[in-house]
């Protein structure tokens, strides 16, 4: 218990304001609401981004790869088609769920244990990393399959 509550203490505050971000952000998915099409890059961006930054040196660009195909397929796919298309203003009227809460959850969740697993050198976070790289890009391809969906159904003539 003693181990659990130093590695919750000793976590750095802006774990915490990211964590926060991924709540406020997933809790505001389980509305109704209106995005603005760009909006919904951002967050396959941020992960693609560190992903990369992490896989460029390693044999782990094939998981990179293989995991955002994979999630970007289903993710283009899932079938959860926008209310209303606005097309004037670039924007979706989305349905409300929980997925997007729960996959980035679960994503932080991986993060945090395999960051705190690295930072105590335990072998398990060299070891499995590949995972981590893989389900962050099935979630970021997830994500990324999403918008793209949005923005052909924005640009679709009808």
């Amino acid at each position: 218990m003693e181990l659990i509550l130093s590695i919750i203490t000793g976590s750095p505050i802006w774990v915490w304001a990211i964590l926060a971000y991924i709540v406020f952000v997933g809790i505001n998915a389980t509305k109704q609401q209106i995005v603005f099409v760009p909006r919904l890059f951002i967050v396959p961006a941020i992960l693609m981004y560190l992903r990369i930054q992490e896989a460029k040196s390693t044999d782990l660009i094939y998981y990179l790869c293989a995991g955002l195909i994979v999630g970007f397929i289903v993710g283009y796919f899932f079938k959860s088609p926008p209310l209303k298309v606005i097309k004037q203003k670039y924007q979706v009227q989305l349905t409300g769920s929980y997925f997007p809460l729960i996959l980035l959850l679960i994503l932080f969740s991986m993060e945090y244990t395999f960051g705190v697993l690295g930072s105590m050198k335990h072998p398990f976070a060299q070891q499995y990393k590949y995972i981590k790289v893989l389900f962050s890009m099935l979630i970021s391809g997830f994500f990324l399959g999403k918008a793209v969906y949005y923005l052909r159904r924005l640009n679709c003539k009808s």
